[in-house]
């Protein structure tokens, strides 16, 4: 397929954003350096943020916080990215149009549009880098997930004993991939090896028969911890899953009402920040956390908002959780062991999502509402810089090897 044109910033704007850093070594880890028109620019160290009212994904060089491209993907209501191991190509869902859009991370050329089934959203790489996991929500009666071949985007394999997937996350060992159905009440689990539904994880005493949900009252998200728990919450029974995926074995539920929308368990930081998971509520507007060592709802209730579609943590605040309030404006700094709020940041619109760098330095953030995005200074708790105008309703962010979710 021919190139297409990239929209970028001005020349002017784009070299002198760039060329006055050193592209030498990795702030986050990992990666390499890309050359671009003869700009150095580790892939590593960019946050990429998509839109869903128009089709531009924006990127931002977080070493010198610099926009340096807005890339028209001719996408139509696209909703996550994905990138992949090797940094080099971006991948981007467009609901609208049933694609999967590739694009080249150093020239920010489209490389392909690959077909997959009805409204694909959420996308997952596998631990081993060889599969990209779609959710195609609208295919066939119920949905399917498509798992494509990650170097020719081919299908693989496509899994339809899901209802309406929402998430894929996969365990520790590689082994198992664990879908989130948000239609029904079950997470299906896929043997990663033959690539086919092997079981599906329901709460005690629950039927296959139970396994239709009216609406999106099941399960958004399915995120296992470092420890290898995985915790589901359920908006239809205000329930939470708990499950051991190394032991494979169910253990006791947690209830805490209010249509709870997901527990916000799995970062890249491991035990550099406290074992403690955070979930909303929204019908009562409240922050509960989960202590991860006793898997126990602990005293302390915060104030949350009617949709909380992140949170986000960060080894350099590791007491802390940064609750993006939708209908709020703002994001809540709440203490995670005192269970007290420590400041609230607005930001001048809804966040539907965000994004921690690896070094839990910044927090990036998709402000929806204001078609804006925010750069949050976790240590001092503060916006370090504001990107106005970026295009219409900005949406999911990415960072490479960050803490990462979708919604």
């Amino acid at each position: 397929m021919k190139a297409l044109p990239v929209t970028t910033l001005t020349a002017l704007a784009l070299l002198l954003g760039a060329c006055a850093i050193d592209g030498g070594g990795a702030l986050f880890g990992g990666g390499g350096a890309a050359t671009t028109d003869g700009i150095e620019a580790a892939l590593s160290e960019r946050a990429y943020v998509i839109n869903l009212g128009s089709d531009e994904l924006n990127v931002i060089d977080l070493r010198n916080m610099e926009l340096i491209a807005s890339v028209s993907t001719v996408g139509d209501s696209n909703h996550m990215i994905a990138v992949s191991p090797d940094l080099e190509r971006v991948f981007v869902t467009s609901s609208h149009t049933d694609q999967v859009i590739e694009i080249d991370a150093k020239s920010f050329e489209i490389l392909s549009r690959t077909e997959v089934g009805a409204h694909p959203s959420h996308m997952a790489v596998t631990p081993d880098g060889k599969y990209l996991a779609v959710m195609e929500e609208q295919q066939g009666a119920t949905g399917a997930v498509a798992l494509l071949d990650i170097q020719t985007l081919e299908l693989s394999a496509r899994i339809d004993e899901v209802n309406l997937p929402h998430f894929m996350r996969f365990s520790q060992d590689r082994s198992r991939g664990y879908v989130a159905n948000l239609g029904g009440d079950d997470i299906t689990v896929v043997d990663m090896q033959t690539q086919e539904a092997v079981d599906h994880l329901r709460f005690d005493g629950a039927q296959a028969s139970d396994g239709l949900a009216q609406g999106e009252t099941g399960f958004a998200d399915a995120q296992i911890d470092w420890t290898g728990n995985l915790y589901a919450a359920h908006r239809g029974s205000g329930k939470i899953m708990v499950y051991d995926t190394v032991g494979r074995r169910m253990l006791p539920a947690l209830e805490v009402g209010g249509e709870p929308s997901v527990v916000f368990a799995e970062h890249p930081f491991a035990d550099a920040v406290e074992l403690a998971h955070v979930v909303n509520s929204g019908v009562d507007r409240r922050l509960s956390v989960i202590d991860g060592a006793t898997r126990q709802l602990l005293d302390a209730t915060l104030e949350g908002d009617e949709e909380v579609y992140g949170v986000n943590l960060s080894p350099l605040a590791p007491n802390y959780a940064f609750a993006m309030l939708r209908n709020g404006s703002a994001i809540h700094v709440v203490d995670i062991k005192r269970g007290e709020l420590v400041k609230r940041i607005s930001v001048g619109g809804n966040i539907e999502t965000a994004s921690t760098t690896p070094d839990g330095r910044y927090i990036v953030a998709a402000v929806s509402g204001d078609n804006s995005i925010v750069v949050v200074d976790v240590e001092r708790m503060e916006i370090e810089k504001t990107f106005d105008n970026v295009g219409s309703y900005p949406w999911s962010v990415l960072i490479p090897y960050g803490q990462n979710y979708c919604h």
